[in-house]
């Protein structure tokens, strides 16, 4: 079967870290997912995957070992795969939503 539409208000929403909540369709070796993060997010460890997405409300800051930068509402993010960028995702505004495009 083809999927031309994935119908997030159709998913149950997960939460694998406090602060954190994601919604996934997933095909093949790629993963559409919708997150909503909170300030009171706390990522445990630093992340090496890599990140194609859109800041759809809100606003983060990405920590990186060199530098931290920060993405608002309208922004695209793209983070290569690797232990040179890997990051830490840190949520400035209260509600932080995301779209986002990854490889699994």
């Amino acid at each position: 079967m083809i999927n031309r539409k994935i119908d997030f208000s159709d998913m149950e929403w997960e939460s694998p870290l406090s602060g954190l909540k994601s919604k996934a369709f997933k095909k093949d070796n790629k993963q559409i997912r919708l997150l909503e993060l909170s300030i009171e997010l706390e990522h445990p460890e630093w992340c090496e995957t890599g990140h194609i997405g859109y800041v759809v409300e809100g606003e983060i800051e990405i920590i990186f070992d060199d530098e931290s930068v920060k993405y608002q509402k309208g922004d695209s993010i793209y983070i290569s795969a690797g232990k040179e960028e890997r990051h830490i995702p840190k949520p400035i505004t209260e509600k932080v939503i995301l779209f986002m495009v990854e490889e699994v």
